[in-house]
């Protein structure tokens, strides 16, 4: 299982890293191809497309995932498959009739105003072909088949890309054409999903089994509109009481500190298949745990680095009218690692337990809105960080503590909460060293070695491990040289 996870998470992490370096890069061009307006449009499209994805198929593809990889039977794990897809089908094929018949009224509610409707339909396409190419690449992930993943992510952005530059750049369709390469995009890369898939599916529909998916899978919906609400509502809140201003700083300060989900996307792609494919292997619960140790690790290094180079970051990218953005870093990077590191505490998954799952995170939602309401008054933009900050990581205790009744991890807490705390200190001057001192810089250059010491003298990650992992990469380096 270690092999496998470690294999597959770099290959899931290849078209992620890919992508947001391209979108990184290409950014300075669409603001400048976009106006406001068109460019909030699209974000607009992008919050209905998260929204529709976890509510209009009832979350079938999770109940789809928890009884495919238990299944040992090929012939049934095909029922399973081709149930749970035409099931997506119907689905987002209603949704896309209904948003169709109602795309006058529906255009106008969520881009508050007139101009659009033809926007909106075409995002209602390119949200119906997204509802069809998530079922495909998740599929993917569950036959653990990452590298075929990883080309079907490629041919999609890649796409994607390209038909941007040629229908909004060339061709002068700005908003539309986007639209449109997205649609493209979709398409061309659920056509090779499908093309590779071709043996996975039949035209079987079990109406037991899609009961068994469904029963396990409809309280995630409340579940993830839980989890949509929380991570929006600091923003919503940051308008309410402070200024579009604050908004724009939070939401800079949140893009630099979400570098850190490249991190998080390939151990999570990876890992939830492994487990519930070997759950029942004794050596599974050891193997999840030192997978852990090197996480955490990983997480140290990310959080350190951003939070001590943030105003750098900043300074190489933005202006200084964004500075200030870097006061939510220190916040914000482990308030998005604790909100992805549920993936080590399945216990409630394993055990077909999604009615907690559904409440830990309606209580989550609770507990963001009710932080962000008492704390943005008297800290600013940086009380709304705080505030997802002491959400994620209470969610995230409830979480591991009610998988460890179901599926008992052996974690050994100590030294992980040891480098913690330690780490968080050694973050502490990133708030007051000035940017532009090269005293300043070598300073935070020596934290950042200290990070490596500190690992090593917790025993957070051993000596043992340090040289395995040197070894694999000149392994690596020489085998592909």
């Amino acid at each position: 299982m270690l092999k496998a996870f470690f294999k597959d998470s770099t290959i899931y992490m290849i078209p992620t890293i890919l992508m947001y370096g391209t979108n990184f890069f290409l950014l300075p061009l669409y603001t400048r191809i976009l106006s406001p307006a068109d460019y909030g449009a699209l974000d607009m499209l992008r919050v209905l497309e998260s929204c529709v994805l976890l509510v209009v198929a009832l979350e079938i593809v999770q109940g789809h995932g928890r009884y495919y990889m238990d299944e040992k039977n090929p012939a049934e794990k095909i029922k399973y498959a081709s149930t749970a897809f035409i099931f997506t089908i119907l689905c987002f094929s209603l949704f896309f009739i209904i948003c169709n018949f109602f795309s006058l009224p529906l255009s106008r509610s969520l881009f508050g105003g007139e101009g659009f409707k033809d926007v909106f339909e075409l995002g209602v396409a390119y949200i119906t072909a997204s509802g069809f190419l998530l079922f495909v690449s998740t599929q993917l992930r569950y036959e653990l088949r990452s590298k075929e993943y990883a080309i079907v992510s490629i041919v999609t952005f890649l796409t994607t890309a390209m038909c941007s530059l040629l229908f909004a750049v060339l061709l002068d369709f700005k908003l539309r054409g986007m639209v449109g390469a997205i649609i493209i995009g979709n398409i061309v890369g659920l056509t090779t999903g499908l093309l590779i898939l071709r043996n996975s599916f039949s035209l079987s529909f079990d109406i037991r089994k899609l009961k068994e998916m469904l029963v396990f899978s409809v309280p995630l919906v409340p579940s993830g509109v839980a989890v949509f609400l929380s991570g929006y509502v600091d923003r919503l809140m940051i308008n309410e009481f402070l200024s579009l201003e604050e908004v724009g700083l939070y939401g800079m300060g949140f893009r630099i500190a979400a570098i850190v989900s490249l991190l998080m996307i390939g151990f999570n792609r990876a890992l939830s298949p492994l487990i519930i494919t070997h759950y029942r292997e004794k050596e599974t619960p050891n193997e999840i745990a030192t997978i852990f140790r090197f996480f955490v690790c990983l997480s140290l290094i990310f959080f350190l680095g951003l939070t001590l180079f943030s105003k750098e970051i900043l300074w190489l990218l933005t202006t200084p009218s964004y500075y200030e953005a870097s006061k939510v870093v220190i916040f914000l990077v482990p308030a998005i690692l604790f909100s992805q590191m549920y993936m080590f505490a399945p216990g409630t998954g394993i055990a077909k337990k999604t009615f907690y799952i559904m409440w830990i995170n309606v209580v989550a939602a609770i507990m963001n809105i009710g932080l962000n309401w008492l704390l943005i008054p008297k800290l600013g933009f940086q009380g709304a960080a705080l505030a997802t900050f002491c959400s994620h990581i209470s969610v995230f205790a409830i979480k591991m503590s009610v998988s460890q009744r179901y599926y008992f991890i052996p974690f050994n807490w100590k030294p992980i909460i040891f480098s913690m705390i330690l780490v968080a200190f050694l973050s502490i001057p990133s708030q007051y060293l000035l940017l532009g001192e090269l005293s300043h810089f070598m300073l935070k250059c020596a934290l950042m070695l200290l990070l490596l010491f500190v690992c090593y003298w917790t025993k957070l990650i051993s000596k043992q491990e340090i040289l395995v992992a040197v070894n694999k990469g000149k392994s690596l380096f020489l085998y592909k040289n």
